[in-house]
């Protein structure tokens, strides 16, 4: 696969790795040669689902370590950074696509469909496994056997393959954003869409207020029925969590990453990240990587 330049970290470009195509699947194969597979870390430019079928290793999704043990399903969004590190056989089905491929449907069902995201690791049952194998079977043929309106077909069928997986999700994690369907909950979802596409440049409730045509009181008061916290929060959080991965996973000065996220000067960025971390960016350095190399 193809990287995209410049980027602090890696980022895979779906369509530069299949041709332009918006939409991969592949089913594969990795076999225990007694030096391990690890894989460097990045990020996608897409969505992708990941089936493990046979198999164990360490996953490593932004700062946190998982240990992850077949059948299980990995759901990672575009801007999260993440490793695998396969450690024997493995047999694993994964999907990539990008936003646009399923915003020709529906975007607010795209809105819904990022809820599962949220809940980025699923064991599954036996039972589970083939649901979900039903679908992706559906999907590797239509792509095998390119006949007409085989586009239409992959996209019907993805969006009910993550259905699915958040069906298996709120089984397991009770996620009831998901699952509810009220006026405040779909904007909540459009409203954190929003914050995860212009967190770099919108940093007020305002902002984002003008974006939903409601005031910032009414943003306040809908993100706290639904979450018990308030919109500038979410805002917050979606920054701070950026700054984290960057410190995590890159060697990059703290300036560096200042300037990267968008904040006046690094003096600034230092005390917004204690205020909201109780560390410093650099305490939180060390702290995190010995936690966790």
């Amino acid at each position: 696969m193809e990287t995209v330049k410049n980027a602090p970290i890696p980022l895979i470009s779906l369509k530069d790795c299949s041709a332009g195509s918006e939409f991969i699947i592949k089913r594969m194969v990795y076999t225990e040669d007694g030096t391990g597979y690890v894989e460097p870390p990045h990020r996608h430019d897409g969505y992708s689902i990941g089936i493990l079928l046979k198999g164990s290793g360490t996953f490593y999704l932004d700062f946190e370590k998982k240990h992850i043990k077949a059948p299980a399903v990995l759901l990672i969004t575009p801007e999260q950074v993440h490793k695998h590190e396969l450690h024997e056989d493995c047999e694993f089905v994964t999907v990539y696509f990008t936003r646009d491929f399923l915003l020709t449907e529906s975007e607010s069902m795209l809105s819904c469909w990022e809820c599962v995201f949220s809940n980025n690791k699923i064991q599954l049952s036996h039972d589970h496994v083939q649901e979900l194998l039903s679908y992706t079977d559906i999907m590797m043929r239509e792509v095998r056997d390119n006949k007409p309106r085989k586009s239409l077909i992959i996209r019907n069928v993805l969006s009910a393959f993550i259905t699915a997986c958040g069906r298996i999700s709120v089984d397991e994690h009770k996620d009831e954003h998901w699952t509810s369907e009220t006026t405040q909950v779909n904007m909540f979802r459009q409203f954190k869409v929003l914050v995860d596409n212009n967190y770099k440049q919108q940093v007020q409730v305002s902002d984002y207020a003008n974006m939903l045509h409601v005031t910032p009181g009414h943003l306040n008061d809908m993100v706290k029925s639904v979450t018990g916290t308030n919109a500038k929060f979410i805002i917050d959080t979606k920054r701070i969590t950026e700054a984290k991965r960057l410190l995590y996973w890159q060697q990059h000065s703290v300036k560096e990453i200042a300037w990267h996220l968008n904040f006046e000067d690094d003096g600034y960025f230092n005390r917004y990240f204690k205020k909201h971390t109780g560390y410093t960016p650099a305490t939180f350095q060390k702290t995190i990587r010995e936690k966790y190399n």
